[in-house]
């Protein structure tokens, strides 16, 4: 597996971005596009994120949140009393920054409004901005309408004016190196501390829906384009002809496009779609599975293979880079342009045995963020 790329080895043209000379950084973390949605891979990495920072000394930490104070224990908290995202994001957060006048903003979700690069300028702050993928630029063919419109702008401007552009991975930091000549940083990623003993686990939600352990194959994504289910639902059914006992758990909130799929799985006995799921459930899943399997077009990293792997699962994913640098040689790689391929590599599966290996734990982020961050704040 790749090593990640921290604050130890950047170029020096990220050190005369990151020096901020004061003793006492007054730092903002912009977590409003967590209020109302279901969390998945950016929004719990957010908070993963946040946890890590709240730990550095020589900070005072805000999060700005919306409608409601959240995660108390973890730094200062402003409050925006709307539910509108848009107006939180384009209007009330630049407004605080007005008031407040930080040194460093951190938006770890989505990049900011363009008016907040103006601020910058105006009130002598930093803008770091995580960037978790380049599915805008290199598959915008598999995003929503909303997001071509909204989102993509953002990103444009994101990799032009941030002062710090983090990702989570050294494969799209140097996709990002291609399109941006601003400071780029990997600091990788890590799965929650849910996954750090999963021993003593409840199996009631096997017993709900009358599964055995290791006779079903587990995939966890949101239903979307490039999730790729739709070649993971063709190539279940053509393995019913050599296994008839296995059966497919899908695991993941709708996504746009996910009609399509749905319409796929429809009356299908075998195929069970559970929406969104509590953490402990969906750990129990992970440890009795047969496999847990993900055929992602493209990831920017991928936590729910290495969630798995942390819970003892079979590892198959993709043959994309990603998967090569996160999951290494813990997976079974799957093409995606031959299907007769894919199935013979899967019926050998079981060749390759099970491991429980916690690769990007908390321990370990902490670590990275403490690295990086240090030099940053110094």
């Amino acid at each position: 597996m790749a090593k990640s790329r921290t604050k130890l080895d950047m170029a020096d043209k990220c050190d005369r971005t990151y020096k901020i000379k004061m003793d006492k950084k007054i730092v903002f973390m912009d977590l409003t596009a967590l209020y109302g949605r279901k969390w998945t891979g950016i929004e719990r990495y957010s908070i993963i994120l946040l946890k890590a920072i709240s730990e550095l000394e020589g900070i005072n930490l805000y999060k700005i949140c919306r409608v409601s104070n959240c995660f108390p224990n973890y730094g200062k908290t402003l409050v925006i009393p709307f539910k509108k995202r848009i107006l939180a994001e384009q209007i009330f957060i630049p407004i605080i920054l007005i008031i407040k006048k930080p040194n460093i903003v951190i938006f770890p979700c989505f990049p900011p409004a363009p008016i907040v690069y103006l601020l910058k300028y105006i009130l002598n702050f930093r803008i770091f901005v995580i960037i978790h993928d380049t599915v805008i630029w290199n598959y915008a063919e598999t995003l929503s309408l909303k997001a071509k419109i909204y989102l993509k702008p953002l990103y444009n401007i994101a990799i032009k004016r941030a002062d710090v552009i983090l990702t989570v991975s050294e494969y799209v930091a140097n996709e990002l190196r291609k399109l941006s000549s601003r400071c780029i940083v990997n600091i990788s990623n890590s799965i929650g501390h849910e996954y750090e003993n999963v021993d003593d686990i409840d199996t009631d939600i096997l017993i709900r829906l009358n599964l055995k352990p290791e006779e079903y194959f587990l995939t966890v994504s949101t239903l979307e384009p490039r999730k790729n289910l739709g070649y993971l639902i063709e190539l279940f059914e053509k393995l019913k002809n050599y296994e008839k006992n296995i059966k497919l758990i899908i695991v993941g909130k709708k996504g746009w496009g996910a009609s399509y799929l749905m319409s796929k799985i429809k009356d299908k006995r075998d195929i069970i779609w559970l929406g969104y799921i509590p953490i402990e459930d969906l750990i129990t899943l992970y440890k009795y599975c047969d496999s847990f399997i993900l055929l992602s077009l493209y990831e920017g990293f991928g936590l729910p293979p290495l969630e798995a792997l942390a819970c003892g699962a079979r590892i198959i994913v993709s043959d994309i880079p990603i998967f090569k640098e996160t999951v290494g040689n813990y997976g079974i790689y799957i093409p995606l342009n031959n299907m007769d391929k894919a199935i013979n590599i899967i019926r050998q599966r079981k060749n390759k045995k099970k491991e429980k290996v916690n690769i990007y734990n908390a321990v370990r982020y902490k670590k990275i963020i403490k690295e990086t961050f240090v030099s940053i704040l110094k």
